[in-house]
Order: C-alpha cells, then structure tokens, then sequence
C-alpha cells in the first residue's frame, strides 16, 4: 500500500542518523523498501551498510532482510547468490 510506504519513507527521514544505523532499523527499512518492490533501494541499503558490522549475526540479520525481499519477488537466482555469499 503506497500510503503505509510514504509514512514509512516520513519516518526514515525524521530519524537521527544514529539511530539509523542501527541494524534493526537498517533490516526494518530493506523490509520496508522489499515490501513495496523496490528493491533497489533495499540492496542499496544492505551493500551501504554490510561492511559496518563485524559481528556474524548483524552481518546475517542484514543478509537475511535482503534475501526475504528477493524471495517475495520471485528472483531464486539472487537469493541463492545471496545465500552462497553467507556461506
């Protein structure tokens, strides 16, 4: 729904640039973006920011937001690229 997209790009917008860097807004806003097909922006949310995290699970949290999108649209070619890169 484009509304619930437009409050949610609102509210990204508002926030501070320390809270948004932290991983659960970081997955939040892929989810968001996947959500509404625009995956772009959710991979370049993911690839922004994938390299700032050194513990495995943030890393795999971060993996695991942009993999859902890609499942949601149908694209198994890049999800299993995604997955392999996990490995």
């Amino acid at each position: 729904d484009l509304g619930w997209f437009q409050k949610g790009l609102k509210i990204i917008n508002e926030m501070d640039s320390i809270i948004l860097n932290n991983i659960h807004i970081q997955c939040s806003m892929i989810t968001l973006y996947g959500k509404c097909n625009d995956i772009n922006n959710a991979y370049n949310i993911f690839n922004k920011n994938i390299n700032q995290f050194n513990n495995d699970n943030d890393i795999q949290m971060l993996y695991a937001s942009l993999m859902d999108c890609y499942a949601k649209i149908g694209n198994q070619y890049k999800l299993i690229e995604l997955f392999n890169e996990l490995k």
